[in-house]
């Protein structure tokens, strides 16, 4: 996907924002934060422990992971941001994505997959994929996968038969 990155200023064209995704979700370093701090207010001292331990762990997420902007959900198009260089990415039209799909990361960041018409594979890895799905069924939702797959059982009728039926 790198080699097709260009610089931002060229390719951000007319168009209205839908929304933009981020790498770290803040608002679940806040609320460990916040919880944290209830914990700490309780006179339990395994409590406080554990506020501690969190406090260290949100600490370590906003302060040493580098957040930058992952997606730009335009009406019409896609920029997919490089995440090496902050000033470029990639537009991709809706219209040229065949589907789309949200994975779920077992121990990392999930990753949004987009199949376009020539048989690429784009992924874009983001710890806010809530929010790229609710942005991305607002612009395409007829091209997310469970909905094509939908789509197409719906046409084909299920041959079944019960297992214990007696056969004759």
């Amino acid at each position: 996907m790198e080699e097709n990155n260009q610089k931002i200023e060229d390719i951000t064209g007319t168009g209205t924002l839908i929304g933009e995704v981020w790498y770290k979700p803040q608002w679940a370093v806040i609320v460990c934060c916040f919880i944290a701090f209830l914990l700490c207010l309780t006179a339990n001292y395994m409590a406080i422990i554990l506020a501690v331990f969190i406090f260290a762990i949100s600490f370590f997420v906003n302060h040493s992971v580098k957040d930058y902007k992952t997606v730009e959900v335009y009406d019409y198009y896609l920029i997919i941001y490089s995440a090496i260089d902050d000033e470029t990415g990639r537009r991709i039209l809706c219209d040229d994505i065949v589907e789309w799909t949200c994975k779920n990361g077992n121990n990392a960041a999930d990753a949004l997959m987009i199949e376009l018409e020539g048989g690429e594979v784009v992924y874009k890895n983001t710890f806010q994929i809530a929010k790229l799905f609710r942005y991305l069924n607002k612009v395409i939702p007829e091209k997310e996968s469970k909905r094509i797959q939908e789509e197409k059982n719906k046409n084909t009728k299920l041959k079944f038969s019960w297992p214990f039926k007696k056969k004759k």
